[in-house]
């Protein structure tokens, strides 16, 4: 009851209620990525500004930060787990903010929770496609445009249209070198033979076929979170 009363006096230390959708790991590997975006949305001039830790109504430690202004007027920013921001104690939605954590969170369950992965260029995605084979970028950026990509332009995989074109783009290569024996030794793998190799190369192709029929071709981004809230 005690606990009850100081809640409704002060509601802002009442525990945020979310669930889990992000996993520790991710949750702090992207929670500073985050708020530095945040941070250089604000026009706030004159300020100090700390990080904070609190507690969700699961026990799981919240981070952010609060700045507060030279009239004293403090604005608090906390990351929950189920990827929303919290101001003030309450959920805000900035478009431009959620976007950029979908962005992470799809990244991390795609590729990874690795940093380097954040600002993946497509290039370099459309070689983890293609992992084992060699080619030099300029061949890759063609085989790209080709498929309606810029090699240089920043992988985003809420965009299922781009993710599709760059599956299209690997399947365009691996189906180039099976249709030329006479190339597959400049493209093998060291430890295999010609006809491991070939075989290989096959099931990857069927592999990709498969995939590419069954992905979308819109360009409206898709939303980790659409997929679990109500």
């Amino acid at each position: 009851m005690q606990l009850e009363k100081i809640y409704q006096n002060y509601p802002s230390l009442r525990p945020i209620e979310t669930k889990a959708y992000l996993t520790t790991d991710i949750y702090d590997l992207i929670v500073p990525l985050i708020f530095q975006k945040i941070y250089n949305m604000m026009s706030i001039t004159d300020f100090q500004i700390y990080q904070i830790e609190s507690e969700d109504s699961n026990g799981r430690l919240l981070r952010g930060f609060t700045i507060i202004e030279r009239n004293m007027c403090s604005h608090e920013f906390l990351l929950a787990y189920d990827g929303r921001i919290y101001y003030n104690h309450e959920p805000i939605f900035l478009e431009k903010i959620d976007n950029y954590i979908n962005k992470l969170v799809l990244v991390c369950y795609e590729l990874g929770a690795k940093k380097e992965y954040f600002n993946m260029k497509i290039i370099d995605r459309l070689k983890m496609e293609i992992e084992g084979i060699t080619l030099v970028d300029d061949q890759a950026t063609i085989y790209l445009a080709e498929n309606g990509l810029s090699a240089t332009e920043e992988y985003n995989p809420a965009i299922p249209a781009q993710k599709k074109a760059i599956y299209q783009t690997a399947l365009s290569v691996l189906q180039s070198i099976a249709n030329n024996p006479a190339t597959m030794k400049n493209y093998k793998q060291d430890d295999m033979n010609i006809s491991s190799f070939a075989k290989f190369l096959q099931s990857r192709i069927n592999q990709l076929t498969n995939t590419i029929q069954s992905m979308p071709d819109t360009n409206e981004p898709t939303s980790f979170f659409n997929l679990f809230r109500n």
